[in-house]
């Protein structure tokens, strides 16, 4: 094969997908690995460019878990002041909460941050391949290794997708291939992350020990939903005071 040619068939177009495709193509064409080979290079290639926000969200959650006790304890602040109808302190420890969070850069929304990021990327990797199989591209027939010779058609021994996960055991075709490297190479990313000497090297803090909080009420992401909801109530007051001033 050459460059040009997934294009040709219909492939590697303007969109996510289209640059997992012409990524994978690259690989192979580059490397001149097979098909399940450049699968897997293209894979371990995605898992290392995203490594710096592995590592920026191991920080992350270990900062946030590190302060847990103080953001539970304004937290509460907050809820008693609400429910005191004391919105001086309402205001004063949502301030106080997110100064918390900017000064440790631990703001929930960042929290989510690696995950949403990472889906998309996982998923293009899904639709591509799939659409490779489907042609199938030439070459996916006996581009595999070992018992999986033909990556058009299923693991004859379900290996792969035992491999990948009990959930995915449904998936039948290349795609278990991509997911098998990425789960393996986040096992070892898991290890290696939790590794005192690279939590060292990538300044990432060590986890103190907290007692053990009592279950709260609501999940957090309630909990998130309500603290923006008094933060704006905040705000309209301390508007509306603003403006009782200036009359």
């Amino acid at each position: 094969m050459k460059i040009g040619d997934l294009k040709a068939l219909g492939l590697v177009h303007y969109t996510p997908v289209g640059a997992i495709e012409a990524l994978l193509e690259a690989t192979h064409v580059l490397t001149h690995l097979s098909w399940w080979g450049s699968i897997v290079a293209t894979t371990l290639l995605i898992r290392l460019l995203l490594f710096p926000i592995a590592i920026k969200s191991a920080q992350r959650n270990a900062k946030l878990s590190n302060l847990s006790p103080v953001i539970q304890k304004t937290m509460e602040q907050i809820k008693s002041a609400h429910r005191a109808k004391d919105q001086q302190i309402v205001a004063e420890k949502t301030s106080e909460l997110h100064q918390i969070y900017k000064a440790n850069d631990v703001h929930p929304l960042k929290m989510l941050g690696a995950g949403l990021f990472q889906a998309p990327v996982f998923i293009s990797f899904f639709m591509a391949l799939r659409d490779m199989c489907n042609l199938p591209v030439p070459g996916f027939r006996e581009g595999g290794i070992a018992w999986f010779t033909d990556l058009t058609m299923k693991d004859p021994y379900f290996v792969l997708p035992l491999l990948s996960s009990f959930g995915f055991i449904t998936i039948i075709e290349a795609v278990v291939l991509y997911i098998a490297t990425s789960s393996f190479f986040s096992m070892g990313q898991f290890v290696l992350l939790n590794a005192k000497f690279m939590r060292r090297k990538f300044k990432i803090p060590d986890l103190i020990k907290q007692p053990t909080p009592k279950m709260p009420e609501k999940s957090f992401m309630e909990q998130v939903k309500e603290l923006f909801a008094e933060e704006e109530t905040s705000k309209e007051e301390n508007n509306n005071r603003r403006k009782r001033r200036r009359l």
